[in-house]
């Protein structure tokens, strides 16, 4: 093979050699587990659930004409922009709630 086929492959599985190795737990041995408190269950907290809404898409608008307001139309219609700001997003919502805990 050439040189110029050999260096990328060369360093390509050395690569992938170290990343696997990096990877690796170190066993758990019986005495690890048995000495290992078991969380009480109350005190683990379940992580939202986040998942796509029907709910949230705008059925009246053709997504084939105007998509964008056919996924956002919604939240658009619930969030209007300010008449002193030049675009309301997710993030000035927040950034507005922010400051009003704040002050």
């Amino acid at each position: 093979m050439k040189t110029r086929v050999l260096k990328p492959l060369a360093i390509s599985m050395g690569i992938a050699i170290a990343l696997a190795a990096c990877n690796k737990q170190p066993a758990e041995t019986a005495a690890d587990t048995a000495a290992a408190p078991a969380a009480p269950a109350a005190a683990v907290a379940e992580a939202p659930h986040v998942a796509f809404d029907v709910n949230d898409i705008d059925a009246n608008i053709n997504a084939c004409a105007d998509f964008n307001g056919f996924v956002n139309g919604k939240w658009i219609a619930a969030n209007p922009v300010p008449a002193d700001k030049t675009r309301w997003t997710t993030f000035d919502l927040l950034r507005e709630a922010s400051l009003q805990t704040q002050h």
